[in-house]
């Protein structure tokens, strides 16, 4: 356990509980030091009262925005139909429900005969699945990516991070850098490019 600060801390009462309690291994808080209260679709209402547009979004993951009502709707519904909340890739009722919805109104009418993968629950299966399925489709192997973004921990997915290059860091010249995805997981040897807006 991490020695605690929170004696030293003069802040706001919310700042002096994360300073006090919670583990300096910590990211998106440092830059954006303030305490978030509520959210409805793009905005955040924070502690102080101020209202800002969530650029943020969850990472891309909220792509309806924060409560969208027709969602959260439905989430109450299933939730006080006692809904199963996590099965891992176990057969449930709302998951055929969905592969079904999915096959009519999405495969059915583009005549598409593709199979649904579901990735498990972290992130870093789905950049993982998606740079598989990106080099399967195209038949190369080469990726860009942008340097010290983070992708995931598996070996797949921390290819394409700034920091995972066998523990250097992406050279400031910009110059590609080969890496080897090994492990057995069928890739071929890639570049991971630098790009530097």
């Amino acid at each position: 356990m991490e020695e605690s600060s929170g004696a030293r801390c003069k802040g706001a009462e919310h700042e002096c509980t994360y300073e006090r309690l919670e583990s300096n291994v910590r990211s998106y808080c440092r830059s954006f030091p303030f305490e978030i209260r509520s959210a409805e679709n793009a905005l955040l209402t924070l502690t102080t009262g101020a209202t800002c547009i969530d650029f943020l979004s969850g990472c891309g993951s909220l792509n309806y925005g924060h409560n969208d009502p027709d969602m959260k709707e439905a989430l109450l519904d299933y939730i006080s139909g006692n809904g199963i909340a996590h099965s891992l890739d176990l057969h449930t009722v709302s998951k055929r429900s969905f592969i079904e919805t999915f096959a009519e109104k999405i495969l059915g009418p583009r005549r598409l005969g593709y199979k649904i993968q579901f990735t498990g629950p972290t992130g870093t299966n789905a950049v993982e699945a998606a740079l598989k399925l990106a080099r399967k489709a195209t038949g190369r192997s080469n990726i860009i990516a942008f340097t010290n973004g983070f992708h995931g921990v598996t070996l797949v997915s921390a290819l394409p991070d700034g920091d995972a290059m066998g523990g250097r860091r992406q050279p400031r010249s910009g110059k590609r850098m080969g890496s080897r995805a090994g492990g057995g997981t069928g890739h071929r040897e890639g570049k991971v490019g630098r790009c530097d807006p």
